[in-house]
């Protein structure tokens, strides 16, 4: 028996035909049958925003061990296959990095022939469960995140991103039933036209540049109240502590009161 087979033996492997084949079937399908193993990315084939999922190659993170015991250093594992999540052209991009640790899962056949096509195609040969023939599925022992969205089951959704966050859409729409608040130390709307269909109350100071359009009219009450630096321009008439500045009266001096309309 050699020295890899008494390692794996035991005092009940020579005690019948039965348990030397057994032991030796065994120790067969250790040899060749690969189930799972955790790795470390190395590189990553990383595609555009606009592509699919690609390859990666990782390192074993278990070493394998010679007939005496001895530890070897894990060979890299060139062509692995990487996870997204995805369905159809819809798609959370949140692709693996150098340096994280995932697990490796290898096919029942050879999968070589496969390109991502729905078809079922040929084994490009006969080996089964071999480490070229890997899947990666990432995120086990992750850093820290820094940039992440956070879903409790509670019903609360927390997105974090420290530098931006931009979303690209056609149409959006807010459906807040309480309130929604934005804190920011600027905002910038940039639009051709805006609409506000309820009350909109401005608690600091509102600079004009250009033009504000009340079609249902516009009240200005508290603070120091409102100061037009510029001509004013109204059709209408304007009332100042109760006095129309179009039918006032004002004192004549030959005696009596004079109404004039301006």
């Amino acid at each position: 028996m050699s020295e890899e087979l008494q390692q794996n033996s035991n005092e009940f492997t020579n005690t019948s035909d039965f348990n030397v084949l057994d032991f030796m079937i065994r120790s067969i399908i250790k040899g060749l049958v690969n189930t799972a193993i955790p790795v470390r990315v190395d590189t990553i084939e990383r595609p555009a925003d606009g592509a699919g999922a690609g390859y990666m190659t990782a390192t074993p993170l278990v070493k394998m061990r010679t007939a005496s015991g001895e530890a070897i250093d894990p060979v890299s594992l060139p062509r692995l296959r990487w996870f997204r999540l995805q369905h159809g052209t819809a798609a959370f991009i949140c692709d693996p990095k150098p340096g994280d640790i995932g697990l490796a899962i290898f096919a029942q056949q050879d999968v070589s022939a496969i390109n991502g096509a729905p078809e079922p195609v040929q084994p490009g040969s006969f080996r089964c469960f071999d480490l070229s023939d890997g899947f990666y599925v990432g995120g086990f022992w992750g850093q820290k995140p820094t940039t992440f969205v956070r879903i409790e089951d509670d019903g609360n959704i927390t997105i974090t991103a420290p530098q931006t966050c931009v979303i690209n859409t056609n149409a959006q729409t807010i459906n807040a039933n309480a309130t929604c608040t934005v804190n920011t130390n600027k905002a910038t709307v940039n639009a051709p036209e805006s609409e506000f269909t309820g009350n909109v109350t401005i608690q600091g100071r509102l600079s004009v540049v250009q033009l504000i359009s009340g079609t249902g009219g516009m009240t200005v009450s508290g603070g120091s109240g409102a100061a037009v630096t510029g001509s004013l321009t109204t059709t209408g008439d304007v009332t100042a502590g109760g006095i129309s500045l179009q039918g006032h009266t004002h004192s004549c001096p030959q005696g009596g009161e004079t109404s004039e309309a301006h």
